[in-house]
């Protein structure tokens, strides 16, 4: 068995594409990609199948610095496949950060990557593919798409934890503090997609006010953000400072 890696996108997809649509539902993903790479839209792809003599066994489809696909069509044969692919990525010093595909190929090569690699592995996400064989004729709803304001606030919170709850994938990054103010919501941002060399700023660059500051103080704590001193408190106002992700310096204060 030997590792074939494609430079031509398109004699790639005609080599593969023909497999990869027998299950089509299945294979949707690397199905979908190659449409792209092929259309350019991706440089530096990873594109290569495991053959067996003339047979091919596996397809692996990749773009940098994403999972690696991988489509097997021989379940029996992973763990041959996985040594294999193994030697291939140690002679050519290649890292692949994780695999994507069915369950039944992708633990198996987790748990050869984990012993290998002498780390451990964990699952991202778990989804599940869905096939449409029949449409059955339903009453059209009256109702119209509208767009989602602060009213909605508590539905979408239920559907993003009902989502976290059925897969482990977690939509919000933790660099992300969003805190309801009642009339208004504040987010911290460590703005983490977009860094750039910047000079925090060392003075509160705005207040916030709140109703129970004391309730804030609490609640920051529990969150791990940066308080920098004790509430500061006088008959008629108490504030506290704190830092954002970024080490700005920002207050919270309440009558």
């Amino acid at each position: 068995m030997n590792l074939v890696v494609f430079k031509d996108a398109k004699k790639f997809d005609e080599e593969v594409r023909p497999l990869l649509v027998k299950e089509e539902a299945e294979n949707n993903l690397p199905l979908g990609l190659l449409d792209q790479i092929t259309g350019g839209r991706y440089e530096d792809s990873f594109l290569a199948v495991m053959k067996d003599q003339d047979t091919i066994q596996a397809v692996f489809v990749r773009t940098p610095p994403h999972f690696l696909i991988v489509t097997v069509f021989d379940e029996g044969k992973t763990e041959e496949i996985g040594q294999v692919l193994w030697n291939y990525v140690q002679e050519h010093g290649i890292h692949f950060p994780g695999f994507i595909g069915n369950k039944k190929v992708t633990l198996p090569l987790a748990e050869f990557w984990k012993e290998k690699t002498n780390t451990h592995f964990e699952v991202n996400m778990r989804q599940r593919i869905y096939k449409l064989d029949h449409v059955n004729d339903i009453d059209i709803s009256e109702g119209k798409m509208e767009l989602a304001g602060p009213e909605h606030v508590d539905l979408v919170t239920e559907w993003i934890l009902g989502f976290v709850e059925d897969t482990p994938e977690n939509p919000i990054p933790k660099d992300v503090y969003t805190f309801d103010m009642d009339s208004s919501y504040l987010t911290l941002d460590s703005n983490i997609v977009n860094q750039g060399e910047f000079e925090p700023s060392k003075y509160p660059i705005c207040n916030i006010a709140c109703t129970n500051i004391q309730e804030v103080w609490d609640r920051f704590g529990q969150l791990g953000i940066d308080r920098i001193e004790q509430i500061t408190r006088f008959p008629n106002l108490s504030y506290f400072n704190f830092k954002d992700p970024d080490g700005n310096v920002l207050m919270m204060c309440s009558e």
